[in-house]
């Protein structure tokens, strides 16, 4: 298993690549604002692990994450 790529675009936005069929084809995004977290973009059941990761190396809890916004549904 090789690690996700993260991007930092601000201090509280992260880039995170869902890896999705490939790696930099569809991406997640993890918003963090006074300590509540958000992650728009799910990708699909595989993507879990990196996003948990993506918490983790921010020093964030899981119950942090007070919001997921799905965009659309790769099927």
């Amino acid at each position: 298993m090789t690690v996700a790529s993260r991007e930092s675009l601000s201090d509280d936005i992260l880039l995170i690549d869902t890896e999705l069929m490939r790696p930099h084809h569809a991406a997640s995004y993890l918003l963090v604002e006074k300590g509540v977290a958000a992650f728009i973009e799910a990708g699909t059941s595989r993507s879990v692990p990196t996003l948990l990761a993506a918490l983790d190396a921010r020093g964030l809890e899981r119950a942090d994450v007070q919001y997921v916004i799905v965009t659309h549904v790769h099927l």
